[in-house]
This record gives structure tokens, C-alpha cells and sequence, in this order.
């Protein structure tokens, strides 16, 4: 039986080494399989995010160049009437025009020759000659963009587009529209944020002139000098010690700009999800794959130490105990019957003429012969007879609850059974004896 234990203990052995290897591979499999997922998710996620800033970057500078470009057209259409009327008309229309866009922006006229401001509502009492926007549209006599200048009345921020008004080669005024900042908002509102984003107009001159982020009010900061004009990404400081990163997209033709913020802490804490997200689902695998292996070497185990523990106890050949197990089953009779009157019978049997069998006709016939003996040996015992097989042709049989006369009687059955008819092995008859001894 030692010998049994000890194969069933290097087995377990072998076994809990090979589940460890497996288990071991498997985490190195994992880790390095879901270290790679991580890393392509996060890949993903970076070219998405640069997708979305593209994308709303684009956006955002197409409808920006559509606005300034009607601004422009706006603005020649006006010059050129006005270069065909007289004052008289010149007044009418200024007024008439200022009038129509009162509600979306102001719109002024500056003759040159008096300096008179016509057209919207204005705080000016000096000459419109000394305006910026005047003095700049006549130095470069084309239209011109002038930083966002802040109304005390309403707080709104106001960008003047100007553009001179020539007849043949005289100039006769300055005409001019102030648009409010939120004229440029208004192109930015319809623009979904995914990450936070936040959404700007830049103009020629690096002012701000439309934000939709609210940690800030950013409308009128310079955030872009005019020599650092080739800049393509700005970090602009903020709360709590954190940065924005601006990406800049210039609008073609007019040097103004597109702002789309970014926070970089809410992106990266996007990629950290990604990163816990495959690192729970790598390790789950791997527990898993852990659970998996050590209950199936655990049944494993239980399996072979079940398999092991009949053969140490059961004859290989007919299936029937052994010495080991008819000794257990004796001593285990023994213990409980000490000190009571319980009778019990052990018959000894050998099987007499049975090795003519296998001289005759070899081992392989004489196994098959001695299982169709132990099967009439069982037909005759009773439910709870203990049949053993002692070695070779010998048997025991281990009787509980009898007195001799009645093992007698049994032992009488046993040879009857075994020696009333030959047995046919191949085609050939053999008689069988049975010796039969009883204590």
C-alpha cells in the first residue's frame, strides 16, 4: 500500500508542477497579449481624439471663412454703392442700411471730407477720422480687421471690419461694421463636445474673439503674438494648476483662427480607464485560466488517487479484493465483534486441475477461464459475502453471521457450482476441482 501512496503523491507532484507552468505561461500569454490590446485601444483612442479635433477644427473653419467672407462681400457691396451716390444718397442708404442690420451688427460710415460719423448709434463725439479702424482701412486702403474692442454699455466684445470707399482714385469715406462676439459664438454653439472640448475664434491680430469654455472668459486676451503666427498648438494655464492645450486651425485667406481646446489630464484619465479596463479584464482571464487549471488537477487528483487506491486493493485481473483488502475487511470484523457473541466464517478456496488450463492453452485462455470461475463463485454467494482473490487459482471468502454447519452448506455450493459441469474454454471442456477449507 506504501508503494500506492508513494505513486499517488510523485503523481500530485508532477501534476501541481504542470498546473504552475501552465498557469505561469498563461499570465506571461495574457500579460503580454492584453499589454498589447492596451496599447492598441489606447492608439485608438489618441487617433479618434485627433480625428475629433481634426474634425471639429475643419468644421469650425469652414463656416468661420463662409462668415468672414460675407462680412467682406457685405462690406464691398456697401462700398460700392456708396461710391456711386452722392452725400445725399450716401446719407439714406448708410441709414437705411444701419437700420436693416441693427439686429446682428452696427454698421458706420466716416466721410472723409468732415469726418462725420453716419449709420448706428455711436459714443464718438470727436472725428471719425481718428478712429483706428479709419486710419489703418485708409493706410492699407483694402479691408482690414481690427482686434475686439469691449463696450462699456453692454460688456460685449466688438470686431471692426473696415474697408475704404473710393470713387476713380478719391476717397470719399471709411465705411465700417462692428460684430459682436457672440455673432462668432453662435458658429461655434452647434459644435457637440466629446471630451470636453472647448471651441475659439483667433483673429488675425492673436485676441480671442469667441470661447465657449467656462473656466475662463477668454474674449479679448491676446493668446497668439502676430511673429508666433506659425504656432499650430498653444497650452494656456488654467484652474487648478492645469494646462489647455489649444490646437489652432488657420482659416485660408484671413490669418483668423480656430481654437479647439483640449484638456490633457481628462484624456489621459480616458486612456487610464482604458489601460484598468483591459487590466481587470486580463486579470480575470488569468483567474480564470487559474481556477480552470488547478480544479482540473484537483479532479485530476482525486481521480487517480480514487483509481489508485482500488487497484492497490482490488485484483488487476478478476476484479475481485485482494490479500490487502480481505485483511482490512478481517481485521475490521475482528474489532467490531471483540467482546460479543458474533460468529463469523472463513473459507479458503483452490481451484484444483485449473492450471492444466493454462499449460494447455496458454495464460491469455487461463485469464478468461478464471473469470468465468469467479462468476459462478458469485452466482452462489449471498449479498454481503466478502470473495477475495488470494493469488494464482487461490480465493477466500469472508462469511459474517454464520456458524460452521451453515458455512459448511455454503462451501458444499461453491464446489457444486464450480465442479457440476466442465468448463469450456476455446472449444475445449476441462473438469474443475474445488478445495475447500474452513476456520
Amino acid at each position: 500500500m506504501a508503494y500506492y501512496l508513494e505513486k499517488v503523491e510523485t503523481s500530485v507532484r508532477k501534476v501541481l508542477l504542470i498546473t504552475v507552468a501552465i498557469v505561469a505561461l498563461g499570465g506571461v500569454f495574457i500579460l503580454l497579449y492584453f499589454g498589447r490590446y492596451t496599447w492598441q485601444n489606447q492608439e485608438a483612442f489618441r487617433r479618434e481624439v485627433a480625428r475629433e479635433i481634426d474634425s471639429k477644427g475643419l468644421s469650425g473653419v469652414c463656416l468661420l471663412r463662409n462668415t468672414l467672407e460675407l462680412y467682406r462681400g457685405l462690406l464691398n457691396t456697401i462700398a460700392s454703392e456708396l461710391a456711386t451716390r452722392n452725400q445725399v444718397e450716401a446719407e439714406e442708404s448708410v441709414a437705411h442700411w444701419a437700420k436693416s442690420f441693427a439686429s446682428v451688427l452696427r454698421l458706420y460710415y466716416v466721410r472723409a471730407g468732415d469726418g462725420k460719423v453716419l449709420g448706428s448709434p455711436h459714443p464718438w463725439g470727436q472725428d471719425g477720422r481718428q478712429e483706428p479702424w479709419y486710419t489703418e482701412a485708409v493706410h492699407k486702403k483694402s479691408l482690414v480687421a481690427l482686434p475686439p474692442v469691449r463696450d462699456p454699455a453692454s460688456g460685449d466684445y466688438y470686431v471692426f471690419f473696415a474697408t475704404p470707399v473710393y470713387r476713380e482714385s478719391q476717397l470719399l469715406g471709411v465705411v465700417a461694421v462692428a460684430v459682436p462676439s457672440s455673432n462668432f459664438s453662435q458658429i461655434l454653439v452647434g459644435q457637440r463636445a466629446s471630451w470636453g472640448e472647448r471651441l475659439g475664434v483667433l483673429d488675425g491680430h492673436g485676441y480671442v474673439v469667441a470661447w465657449t469654455g467656462d473656466e475662463r472668459e477668454l474674449t479679448g486676451w491676446q493668446l497668439l503674438e502676430e511673429h508666433f503666427s506659425t504656432s499650430k498648438v498653444l497650452t494656456f494655464p488654467y484652474h487648478n494648476g492645469s494646462v489647455l492645450e489649444m490646437h489652432l486651425f488657420e482659416v485660408p485667406g484671413w490669418n483668423w483662427r480656430v481654437i479647439v481646446a483640449v484638456d490633457p489630464e481628462k484624456i489621459r484619465a480616458k486612456e487610464k480607464e482604458t489601460a484598468l479596463m483591459s487590466l481587470a479584464v486580463g486579470a480575470s482571464a488569468w483567474l480564470l485560466l487559474a481556477l480552470f487549471s488547478f480544479s482540473a488537477s484537483g479532479l485530476y487528483f482525486f481521480w487517480q488517487r480514487k483509481q489508485l487506491y482500488f487497484l492497490a486493493a482490488h485484483d488487476f485481473l478478476t476484479g475481485l479484493p485482494n490479500r490487502y483488502s480481505l485483511e482490512t475487511a478481517l481485521q475490521n470484523f475482528l474489532t467490531k465483534t471483540a467482546g460479543h457473541a458474533r460468529r463469523g466464517m472463513l473459507l479458503f478456496l483452490d481451484l484444483d486441475q485449473f492450471k492444466l488450463i493454462n499449460d494447455t492453452l496458454g495464460h491469455a485462455a487461463g485469464d478468461r477461464a478464471l473469470r468465468a470461475v469467479v462468476e459462478r463463485m458469485k452466482g452462489v454467494l449471498r449479498k454481503g459475502d466478502f470473495l477475495a482473490r488470494l493469488g494464482g487459482d487461490e480465493f477466500a471468502v469472508l462469511l459474517e453471521g454464520v456458524d460452521l454447519a451453515e458455512a459448511e452448506g455454503i462451501a458444499a455450493r461453491l464446489r457444486e457450482a464450480v465442479c457440476s459441469s466442465p468448463l469450456i474454454v476455446e472449444g475445449r471442456a476441462f473438469p474443475l476441482g474445488l478445495s475447500v477449507g474452513i476456520t
